[in-house]
């Protein structure tokens, strides 16, 4: 479910729920806030309260336990080159919604805190030439909205700023995976959606036969889990 992250009646961010209780976001949205003061407005229904705060600097996620369960989660994907991706936040009432292709799914930045991140690289469509209040969506691939990516940074062009300093953004975004945010992720508390992979060269689904998303919760005293690798392996083959 796609929602906005909000502090009192400020807007911060985008946010999306992948669990019932795990809403994923951009660690600079919610940047110096503390749980208590953020809550999770999904697009439809009220607001649900922030319990606790895990946020990673270096990558730019953060992932928010909510404390009442979301009515909608989405699934997870896998990006490959070209794939074409949408974006459906809406920071604001008039904003369109985001669309383009992945042109690296492994593209090695220096982000704009500094850090040395792996990323997927996206082509946007939309030229607004400013997309903050995009920050935090979900990169859901196109026709089966899987979530291959979290939506964290802009490039801007190499232009001089103009008077006003203010800087125009390029038709590239950049987009932590989404298998890195698992990795911060318990899986074995959370229930989490999985879509089936799509290998690239045997194109679009047929609109009558898209695929369903399989749920994957892993027992709290399971002998055969193997760790988080060995379970993404599992759900890929």
């Amino acid at each position: 479910m796609l929602g906005r992250i909000q502090a009192g009646r400020r807007d911060l961010g985008s946010g999306f729920a992948l669990a019932p209780r795990l809403v994923v976001t951009a660690h600079h949205v919610v940047r110096g806030r503390s749980a208590e003061q953020l809550s999770f407005a999904p697009v439809t229904g009220d607001p649900v309260r922030v319990g606790t705060v895990s946020a990673d600097e270096r990558t730019d996620i953060a992932v928010l336990e909510l404390v009442e369960d979301a009515l909608v989660t989405l699934a997870v994907g896998q990006a490959f080159g070209d794939a074409a991706w949408t974006v459906g936040s809406r920071p604001q009432g008039n904003d369109p919604r985001l669309s383009g292709t992945v042109t690296d799914v492994r593209r090695v930045i220096v982000n704009s805190r500094g850090h040395q991140v792996v990323v997927l690289q996206l082509h946007v469509h939309e030229a607004l030439g400013d997309y903050s209040g995009y920050s935090g969506s979900p990169v859901q691939l196109r026709p089966t909205g899987a979530v291959v990516g979290v939506l964290v940074e802009q490039v801007h062009l190499r232009l001089r700023p103009g008077p006003s300093g203010d800087r125009t953004a390029s038709s590239v975004l950049y987009a932590v995976p989404i298998d890195h945010v698992l990795e911060k992720v318990d899986l074995q508390s959370h229930r989490i959606s999985f879509a089936p992979v799509r290998p690239p060269e045997s194109g679009p689904y047929p609109p009558a036969q898209l695929p369903h998303a399989r749920v994957w919760n892993v027992p709290a005293r399971n002998p055969h889990f193997t760790g988080r690798n060995g379970l993404l392996q599992s759900l890929v083959k």
